[in-house]
């Protein structure tokens, strides 16, 4: 199965990855890219406003492989939340991290597996993302320890292949 980003330029990356995959593609309201959709600031606040993003019905409606249900059913996907904070942003790689790691996932991965503990996972995201959530992955690292110890530079349009068994870690 292929996951990827509610935001607009995701979804039409993974399609074609799905369709030439011959799988679905679930659509997962975690990953879109480091502070979200929003317009530009207001001049006399400096508060960004919201941004328009597909509703779950729009994605779902681009193809008949996409799943959007785990999207809200009333409104645009991220609830025109407008621009997130760092703290925020890092919360979110955590959640999908964890979800990444959860048996259950690993188990959906119907077999494909990149070594013995590590099933293949696709994830279409964005540039800035991917790096928060390998720095998660790998390091447990987030926020201002992540810019201090480790750089990792993952550009947009780029494949990043990342094979990592997951064993559970020990008690303690």
């Amino acid at each position: 199965k292929v996951h990827c980003s509610a935001m607009r330029r995701a979804v039409h990356t993974a399609l074609p990855i799905a369709e030439a995959l011959g799988v679905g593609c679930t659509v997962l309201p975690d990953v879109f890219e480091i502070g979200g959709i929003y317009g530009l600031p207001d001049g006399e606040t400096g508060v960004f406003a919201p941004g328009r993003g597909y509703s779950a019905a729009e994605i779902s409606a681009l193809h008949p492989i996409i799943d959007a249900s785990l999207l809200p059913t009333e409104g645009v996907w991220d609830r025109g939340a407008g621009k997130e904070s760092a703290d925020q942003a890092w919360a979110r790689a955590a959640r999908v991290a964890k979800w990444i790691r959860d048996p259950a996932t690993r188990a959906r991965a119907e077999g494909a597996m990149c070594s013995q503990d590590a099933p293949v996972v696709v994830i279409v995201t964005h540039g800035d993302f991917i790096d928060s959530l390998v720095k998660t992955l790998l390091w447990g690292m987030s926020g201002e320890e992540s810019r201090k110890h480790a750089a990792l530079v993952t550009d947009n349009c780029s494949v990043t292949h990342l094979c990592v068994p997951f064993r559970p870690r020990p008690p303690g």
